[in-house]
């Protein structure tokens, strides 16, 4: 069980933002492709006109979330 205040998520990896939504086992139903190095920025600011990553997104932060308020709990 993960230590409160630990960065490692609950599947062992550092539970950071692009974790969560490239490659955590916990939220691959909702995965983006991660952009190349070279394309990372422009990737990131077309995103906000992507509704399909947006919600993609959404879904993987509420696992995360959720992941969360449960190394919370009592």
């Amino acid at each position: 069980v993960k230590k409160l205040g630990s960065p490692l998520c609950a599947c062992g990896f550092v539970g950071d933002a692009d974790h969560y939504v490239f490659r955590c086992p916990l939220t691959a139903e909702f995965h983006l492709k991660e952009p190349s190095e070279e394309h990372r920025k422009s990737w990131f600011k077309n995103l906000r006109y992507n509704g399909q990553a947006q919600s993609k997104l959404i879904q993987a932060y509420k696992i995360s979330n959720d992941i969360c308020d449960w190394l919370t709990q009592g």
